[in-house]
């Protein structure tokens, strides 16, 4: 991945970690550095919800929400009450559009107890239904 600094950086698919190539072994962890060979674009997206970069979490959280993975569901879930407001906001935003057991009675809360972007997008959330 390009940084802001014009550098390619590459991130370990085991721990995260900054590395300097694409493949081979971690040298904090030992782990693979590359995705596994049977890692599906929901498989990376899942990946990214836990990326060190905040805005690679955001955009893995709607893009898993306009894909409407249940899937991530669970993860979203811990995302929606992360201490980044906007990161919680993307995650309550793709929480609307995924649906599910529970989700409504979640967005109610947050709708009223969270940060003001959370506040937003639970509202926002609620006033649009599931799987449109």
């Amino acid at each position: 991945m390009v940084g802001g600094d014009g550098l390619v950086h590459y991130y370990c698919w085991s721990c995260y970690a900054q590395v300097g190539t694409g493949s081979g072994r971690c040298e904090m962890c030992g782990g693979r550095i590359e995705s596994p060979d049977d890692a599906d674009y929901v498989d990376r997206l899942l990946w990214a919800l836990h990326h060190p970069l905040v805005g690679r979490r955001i955009v893995a959280a709607r893009a898993l929400g306009d894909r409407r993975e249940a899937r991530a569901l669970q993860r979203l879930q811990v995302m929606a009450t992360d201490s980044d407001p906007y990161l919680a906001a993307a995650a309550v935003s793709a929480l609307g559009r995924i649906g599910g057991d529970g989700i409504g009675e979640l967005l109610h809360r947050l709708a009223e107890t969270g940060p003001a972007p959370v506040r937003h997008a639970a509202r926002t959330a609620l006033n649009e239904p599931p799987n449109r």
